[in-house]
């Protein structure tokens, strides 16, 4: 790019991430975009990644970046990123994970989409999936479908044509930082995209680059993709919601704005409880769950499909067939 560039911040937290971080810097030092502040939070690694990233700093500030390295005990990602947001200084701003993996023009292109799209406040550009033991073989994408609706929300909140992948946005600061809690993010230890992108969703138009800019890399042992039991799933679907319930409760919404976003949580939810319920054989939670769907006086298919499997008892053959039944229609519906 020629001319004068706008500043770019990049929020990267980190914890043990030390065998990424090779890569993760050169990702960074190879950007077209010449104008970046990066803000690196160790978040109280107990292996080698503060030292690296010391020994990046000054080879960083020698291509012409901005560098803030800080370091705080292990309290997880949503508090390093509020330790971060105060030292940001840049007109625009993303954060990614030292796990994944920006091409060369990613910043740039990003910068461009937003100059080309004054009425937009963040752009999402596609995403290549990987796997960390074959970096070039592509097994999926991150995409939106209806690239002609500039209206995100309700499709991060179900999880359906939208993805809260964080490489794939850029936002404008004073946007974001405008419909964040001026105390900063929910300090849970999950959902911090959600945090960062739905206040920015619901308030603001994004728009679409139509061609992958990074890829993000499934780690075998990452929190997000370890094998887990189903109780520890059931236990992920709780944390998951506390998040979002506090999320919607830091945004200025209309009671019946408030009412529509919580019966879509309920929606959510509550088939993954019914369906996990199944699987743990745990009958006082399918009948709480049961309760629950009732009061909302409706059931979709999926749902029915579970509370009939349970009756039957033939638990994880109906579950399959529910499953396969849902993915049928999420394709083709």
């Amino acid at each position: 790019m020629s001319g004068q560039q706008s500043l770019v911040s990049i929020i990267t937290t980190c914890y043990n991430g030390s065998q990424f971080l090779q890569r993760y810097f050169e990702c960074i030092l190879g950007q077209s975009y010449d104008n970046i502040q990066l803000i690196f939070v160790d978040d109280g690694s107990k292996d080698s990644t503060f030292e690296i990233a010391t020994s990046y700093q000054a080879v960083i500030e020698e291509r012409g970046y901005s560098f803030v390295l800080l370091r705080q005990d292990n309290s997880g990602q949503a508090v390093a990123i509020n330790r971060a947001l105060p030292y940001v200084k840049g007109e625009f701003i993303s954060w990614i994970d030292s796990d994944d993996i920006m091409y060369s023009d990613c910043v740039e292109r990003k910068v461009m989409a937003l100059r080309e799209n004054e009425d937009a406040d963040y752009v999402f550009a596609q995403v290549n999936v990987v796997n960390e033991d074959d970096l070039n073989t592509v097994v999926g994408i991150f995409k939106r479908e209806q690239i002609d609706n500039p209206w995100l929300f309700d499709s991060l909140l179900s999880e359906r044509d939208g993805y809260c992948c964080n490489i794939a946005y850029l936002a404008r600061t004073k946007k974001l930082l405008d419909v964040l809690p001026p105390q900063g993010i929910y300090e849970s230890r999950a959902g911090q995209n959600w945090q960062l992108l739905l206040p920015l969703a619901y308030y603001s138009k994004c728009c679409f680059i139509d061609k992958p800019l990074a890829s993000y890399v499934i780690s075998k042992n990452s929190h997000s993709h370890r094998i887990v039991s189903a109780e520890q799933m059931l236990k992920r679907t709780y944390e998951l919601e506390d998040v979002l319930r506090h999320v919607i409760s830091s945004m200025d919404l209309s009671g019946q704005e408030r009412s529509r976003i919580d019966l879509e949580i309920e929606r959510k939810y509550i088939p993954q409880r019914l369906k996990l319920a199944i699987e743990t054989k745990n009958d006082e939670l399918f009948e709480d769950t049961k309760l629950k769907l009732k009061a909302m006086k409706e059931a979709s298919p999926y749902s029915l499909g579970l509370i009939a499997a349970h009756k039957l008892r033939c638990g994880n053959l109906a579950i399959k067939i529910a499953d396969a039944l849902y993915q049928l229609k999420q394709r083709f519906l």
